[in-house]
């Protein structure tokens, strides 16, 4: 079956939109808003794919404990960000993130305009009991300065109560981890699509042709067994692992020159 983030699509919607009818105002008139950054981000070795892709690991159901948080500075940046955002603290969020992300929602104001529709979207991660975070470096034994940070909890929007998950990419080469919700925004091939045959233990992220790709079962890193072209600007990376009976959170972490994204899906294998 085909999948995508119903959050995630929210957020690089929002960006669209408002990179597209945000100007800046000169005395020559209205100017069209900045092109998304162009930033350089650090390219994480590549696993060597294999042709057909075979269960790699088997992983126990995930446990969700209350509050939890794994220790590092990407999941502290992600759940300062989340809660800014919760808060209403637009400032703030908007220095949380890096220049890639501002750029990519037309600056301070673009943000502020956006700041609305994440509030009923991200924040209903920070108002959960059971939210369980965390925290996967790109490339496992590669790059380090790359995490994908992933959050999964019962959460409640508009009326309707489930258990979700979200994923937000966070560099921690600087000198301080900067969150980049918005990076993959007019990237070619950037709008992560997944196709799921859990019956035969493969997880599939249509993702940029160019790009390294990092898998993360319910927090732990894992290479993409394999990966083929697709169409357009993206390619299929494929993930096989032989999950047990339960709830599990599968997320994909990619990274290219120009840009990075993430994103995350819940799998009940039960």
């Amino acid at each position: 079956m085909s999948v995508q983030s119903r959050l995630g699509l929210a957020l690089l919607a929002g960006a669209l939109v408002l990179a597209a009818c945000v100007e800046d105002v000169s005395s020559d008139g209205p100017q069209a808003a900045q092109p998304a950054a162009t930033a350089t981000f650090p390219t994480p070795a590549s696993p060597a794919p294999t042709a057909t892709p075979e269960p790699t690991a088997t992983l126990e159901p995930t446990a969700s404990p209350t509050g939890v948080a794994e220790d590092g500075e990407g999941v502290t940046s992600a759940q300062a960000w989340v809660a800014a955002v919760a808060a209403g603290e637009t400032d703030t969020a908007f220095e949380l993130m890096g220049e890639a992300s501002q750029e990519a929602v037309g600056g301070r104001e673009g943000f502020e305009q956006l700041s609305s529709a994440l509030s009923e979207g991200v924040a209903a991660f920070s108002r959960a009991d059971d939210a369980r975070w965390t925290e996967t470096a790109a490339a496992p034994g590669g790059e380090e300065s790359v995490v994908v940070v992933t959050v999964t909890a019962t959460v409640t929007r508009e009326g309707m109560t489930e258990y979700d998950a979200f994923a937000l990419p966070v560099t921690t080469a600087g000198d301080r981890p900067q969150v980049e919700p918005f990076a993959a925004f007019d990237h070619p091939g950037g709008d992560i699509e997944w196709d799921v045959e859990a019956a035969s233990g493969a997880y599939t992220a249509f993702v940029p042709a160019t790009a390294e790709v990092t898998f993360a079962v319910d927090g732990d890193g894992l290479p993409p067994a394999g990966s083929e072209p697709a169409d357009g600007d993206r390619q299929r990376a494929t993930l096989a692992v032989d999950l047990e009976p339960g709830r599990h959170t599968v997320s994909v972490l990619w990274v290219t020159p120009a840009g990075l994204g993430a994103d995350a899906i819940v799998i009940d294998t039960s």
